[in-house]
């Protein structure tokens, strides 16, 4: 007959192992430690029982922060990609206006060089 001892040994013993088991099937790199290491990734609050999922979650939470990073990067260089186009968009438009400014200019002052040109010969 098992004691009370025994038995919550056992339990937890159980516990971990279907722990390590489950997290070894998703590939994280903690599952390679070994039961006996856990002594040695004690963390404060953190019942031995629940380590591995205390582990567990904190890389979970480190890989979305990763991914968050390369969400926001990339949503970086798509804002500064859209920006150089309607930056040169806007000089070509200024580089465009000014040219047909000076056209503009240069007509009408030919033209008032021609009004001045045929009065005086009118005269």
């Amino acid at each position: 007959m098992q004691t009370k001892s025994q038995k919550a040994q056992l339990q937890q013993k159980n516990m971990i192992d279907v722990y390590k088991s489950d997290l070894e099937g998703i590939g994280l790199g903690i599952t390679t430690m070994n039961i006996a290491d856990v002594g040695g990734h004690k963390r404060q609050g953190v019942e031995e029982d629940f380590l591995y999922i205390d582990l567990f979650k904190e890389q979970e939470e480190k890989r979305r922060a990763e991914v968050k990073i390369r969400e926001l990067d990339s949503e970086c260089q798509n804002i500064e990609g859209e920006t150089k186009v309607k930056i040169a968009q806007e000089d070509q438009r200024g580089a465009v206006d000014s040219e047909q400014a000076t056209c503009n200019a240069e007509s009408e002052v030919a033209g008032i060089q021609a009004q001045i040109g045929g009065r005086s010969t009118t005269h």
